[in-house]
């Protein structure tokens, strides 16, 4: 996820990822940029011993649509391979789909949450257009969190799985 303040998306991951390791899941929030000052939900995270990783910072030869796949590569050789990702936020989600698109994420479970409802404005009008556009392309489970459906009524989604410990 991208951060750099305190609002909606921040509070969800928090507590989400709270919630997976109260029920012993291995959690880590990954951030696609490093921000000076440290953005709020890393302290946040770090306080309730939730690993954290910063591709920008992990990464920085790479550039920044290949950097989700380099910290993938890396985890397959450290074999840790993450069962499931979840994108929060139109940068996040567009950054899950060109690694699903470039390949490497077949055996990964991949979720991509939409939470904003404004319509947003500049150039971020583009991504997120792009962004609750194109899901169904590459990703395998879509979760609404605000009601996007109100500007794209054939677009609404919730989080389906097979997976019975995930129901």
């Amino acid at each position: 996820m991208d951060s750099r303040s305190f609002g909606g998306i921040e509070t969800h991951v928090l507590e989400l990822a709270k919630g997976l390791v109260a029920h012993n899941y291995q959690v880590t929030v990954v951030f696609s940029t490093e921000y000076t000052p440290t953005a709020p939900l890393v302290a946040a995270l770090q306080g309730e011993k939730i690993q954290t990783m910063t591709l920008s910072r992990e990464y920085r030869n790479v550039s920044a649509m290949f950097r989700l796949r380099e910290a993938i590569d890396a985890s397959k050789q450290q074999d840790r391979v993450p069962s499931v990702i979840h994108a929060h936020g139109y940068k996040a989600n567009l950054m899950l789909r060109f690694t699903r698109l470039i390949g490497g994420t077949d055996s990964i479970r991949l979720v991509s949450s939409f939470h904003a409802g404004e319509t947003p404005t500049g150039r971020v009008r583009l991504y997120d257009a792009i962004d609750r556009l194109v899901p169904f392309l590459v990703s395998n489970e879509y979760v609404s969190v605000a009601p996007f459906n109100l500007r794209f009524p054939t677009l609404v989604f919730w989080l389906r799985t097979s997976s019975p410990e995930l129901n």
